[in-house]
């Protein structure tokens, strides 16, 4: 079984309408009251097909699985592949975005639903707690697109601070 270690993501604000290209998809995060943003792992060159280019497009990877340097360095997004508890993963935070500062956002899912997220600008240096990416028993997915959801949230103007629920505090920042 190959594991995919990286991927080549799409972000737009959802249609509200739900027709194609942007309708309710893999990753979707409510932003906005009426608004959400959605995700999708995209061919490259994706974008050709749309009328207009989405609000954002990036690498996101696997920083627990992804062994090749030059992915992790160019990564726009570093994400967990797997759960860690609070404290894990805001040590986990804290490791990768010193060992990789290029990234504009690193997240690790949690255990019991949700992501411990921060972004790389000054104004997001600290760790914030987002409910979202949970399914019926609590587990994140293998991989998520929520973290590339955050990312346009990020590229859009906005801070994690505006989605999340609280501000973590420890080793994240």
């Amino acid at each position: 079984m190959r594991l995919f270690v990286a991927h080549f993501v799409a972000v737009d604000w959802a249609d509200p309408g739900g027709t194609e290209p942007w309708g309710p998809a893999d990753g979707t995060v409510l932003a906005l009251p009426g608004r959400a943003l959605v995700a999708r792992i995209a061919p490259a060159r994706a974008a050709e097909r749309w009328c207009a280019p989405p609000l954002d497009e990036h690498l996101a990877v696997d920083a627990d699985v992804c062994r090749d340097p030059r992915r992790l360095e160019c990564a726009d997004v570093l994400q967990t592949g797997r759960s860690r508890p609070v404290t894990g993963a805001l040590r986990w935070l804290a490791e990768t975005r010193a060992a990789h500062p290029g990234a504009r956002l690193v997240a690790a899912a949690l255990p019991d639903g949700g992501w411990v997220a921060a972004g790389g600008e000054d104004g997001d240096r600290g760790a914030v707690f987002l409910p979202y990416g949970t399914t019926a028993r609590g587990t994140p997915p293998r991989w998520s697109l929520v973290p590339s959801c955050l990312h346009g949230w990020l590229v859009a103007g906005h801070s994690l601070r505006e989605l999340g629920l609280n501000r973590c505090h420890g080793n994240g920042g």
